[in-house]
């Protein structure tokens, strides 16, 4: 699970209004802040699905404080977290061939039951890692 910060805005005459900073472009509103952000929630699914599609890597969260804190977001009425379950992105799969060193192979499937989840469980944190260090 992953837990993505969400700014809240109210103005007196409209609705809950959310944006996710770190996802540029995903934004949402509810009647009522509950339903902000059930929305923003399936907002940030969707955004999530659209970036898998186009063959990017959901961005690891910034922490709260550090939203809470800048000031671009000075006029929020509210800050949250919203979590995701990243598992439920794009579950659509293509089949590769791949050429690894066989004691490779075979440390993998000795402590991992799912050899194909592995692979790719890891390769989405080495793009995480890798996309942090070019960010820096």
């Amino acid at each position: 699970m992953q837990a993505y910060p969400v700014v809240v805005y109210k103005d007196p005459e409209s609705d809950y209004g959310t944006e996710v900073p770190d996802l540029p472009g995903c934004y949402s509103a509810g009647s009522t802040l509950s339903e902000a952000l059930q929305e923003t929630r399936e907002a940030i699914y969707a955004h999530l699905e659209g970036m898998a599609k186009d063959g990017e890597v959901a961005p690891e969260p910034s922490d709260l404080s550090t939203i809470q804190a800048s000031e671009d977001y000075a006029e929020a009425a509210a800050f949250a977290a919203v979590e995701i379950d990243l598992n439920k992105v794009s579950t659509e799969t293509e089949r590769v061939n791949i050429t690894l060193p066989k004691w490779l192979i075979s440390s993998i499937d000795a402590s991992e039951p799912n050899r194909s989840r592995f692979l790719a469980e890891s390769a989405i944190k080495a793009l995480q890692e890798k996309r942090r260090q070019d960010v820096a």
